[in-house]
């Protein structure tokens, strides 16, 4: 996409992945590569992230996730969302969503320390905006019901025990 000033996203999505050759704006949907089917990369010379706008960033492996490239100044407002997409990140894990040469403001729903509940509610991760990058760590799973389940189970049996031990 080539503009010769600002190019703005008012809305719909931005997606899929290239580059956007002059200032970008958006109040609308950022979403770099193939929505749930493959991870992409948007690179654009400045950026500008309304309220009203979301980056929604998918990771499908340890090596394979979205990323917003910004060459110039980013400035931040608006959603962030993650979506893992056939793939549960270990603790260890991080992942850059978004590169710029400097990084003005932040995600409202998130900012610099939190953590961000993925789109599926399969976990969390903690945001960091280091330096000129937004990076997701420390991934926190969210037990499957199955998992509390055997939980629940496994105290119900030791107590029925220990109260039989004790008669």
């Amino acid at each position: 996409v080539t503009g010769t000033g600002a190019v703005t996203v008012a809305s719909g999505t931005l997606g899929g992945t290239g580059t956007v050759n002059g200032a970008g704006t958006s109040s609308a949907n950022v979403a770099p590569g193939a929505r749930g089917i493959s991870a992409g990369r948007i690179g654009a010379q400045s950026y500008t992230q309304l309220s009203g706008g979301s980056l929604n960033i998918d990771i499908t492996a340890v090596t394979s996730n979205d990323l917003f490239a910004v060459t110039g100044l980013a400035t931040l407002d608006g959603l962030l969302n993650v979506t893992l997409t056939n793939f549960t990140p270990a603790i260890g894990n991080t992942f850059t969503v978004l590169t710029a040469s400097s990084l003005s403001g932040a995600f409202a729903n998130v900012p610099s320390g939190s953590r961000l509940q993925t789109s599926f509610g399969q976990g969390s991760f903690l945001v960091t905006y280091s330096g000129n990058s937004v990076v997701l760590s420390n991934f926190d799973p969210i037990p499957e019901p199955s998992t509390w389940a055997l939980l629940v189970t496994g105290a119900g049996a030791l107590a029925l025990f220990a109260w039989r031990r004790r008669k």
